[in-house]
């Protein structure tokens, strides 16, 4: 997982110089590459620009007995960013909001098969973030 961290950190330094549709296509084979290695299977891939307080939730569904992993990263501007994990009823199932920085990394095994809301939040800094979704 290590590894796959230190890879978003560059795509997001791509996202500087080429912006957020270009370094997407540019790096993503790259990025499914590394989780593949690391032993999870590619899901999906997700970016957006939010601005400080901002949030962006995705829904996904997830399946019992899977293990799951969801690595995000802003560009140079994102001072600290945070992401929840939410279950159909809204109860917190994973988060990564104590550290700060541009990175965050949760993993999750869902109890049950269902829709889970994946919800990241700008809270300091503005700019674009990437998030990749794995399983095994």
């Amino acid at each position: 997982m290590k590894r796959i961290i230190l890879y978003m950190m560059l795509l997001t330094t791509l996202s500087y110089t080429v912006g957020l549709k270009e370094a997407r296509k540019n790096a993503m084979r790259q990025v499914k590459q590394k989780i593949k290695r690391a032993g999870y299977n590619y899901m999906s891939n997700r970016g957006s620009f939010l601005r400080q307080g901002d949030y962006k939730t995705f829904k996904v569904l997830l399946y019992r007995g899977n293990t799951y992993v969801i690595i995000g990263s802003g560009d140079k501007s994102v001072k600290d960013i945070d992401v929840q994990v939410y279950d159909k009823n809204w109860n917190i199932v994973a988060e990564d909001y104590k550290s700060s920085g541009a990175l965050y990394a949760v993993r999750i095994k869902p109890k049950k098969t269902g829709v889970y809301y994946v919800r990241t939040c700008m809270f300091e800094g503005n700019g674009y973030y990437f998030q990749i979704i794995g399983w095994q």
